[in-house]
């Protein structure tokens, strides 16, 4: 069940029910861990929890492969944020130190996410590039209009 505080963080209601899953993310190369991300699954998708030994695959895939769920949207916010104590000891980094929040919510065809995750990065381990492209043709009907 969510409480206050961490339904106000997965922008969910309070009292809301999620299977919770967490652990270090590392890299497939040389197993340095990247980041500690906690995934919550809405209820209905909970029986993924028995699908997950040996998978590799990332939760949001099983839950489309086995429940029929098709990606509409993902909408990614990310915020700095200071490294809790016991994530920054998993992580091998000073409790406090500057780190970025991501928290990414998976949406289905409707209204509310069917996934949300937290990602907890430290400060010199996270990067982010964005690359926009400008619509000519966009640029173009609104200097006729």
């Amino acid at each position: 069940t969510i409480r206050e505080g961490l339904a106000q963080t997965l922008g969910c209601n309070t009292g809301e029910r999620w299977l919770s899953l967490a652990g270090l993310r590392r890299l497939a190369a040389d197993g340095v861990a990247i980041c500690w991300t906690e995934i919550f699954v809405a209820e209905p998708y909970s029986a993924v929890r028995n699908m997950t030994a040996g998978e590799t695959a990332p939760i949001y895939e099983l839950l489309q492969r086995h429940f029929g769920l098709e990606i509409s949207e993902v909408e990614q916010r990310v915020s700095a944020v200071s490294m809790p104590p016991e994530i920054g000891n998993a992580l091998g980094v000073a409790p406090q130190s500057p780190a970025l929040m991501t928290r990414r919510r998976y949406f289905s065809d409707g209204a509310e996410p069917f996934e949300i995750t937290l990602s907890i990065h430290p400060g010199d381990r996270y990067a982010h590039t964005q690359r926009l492209h400008r619509d000519k043709s966009r640029k173009d009907a609104d200097a006729k209009g």
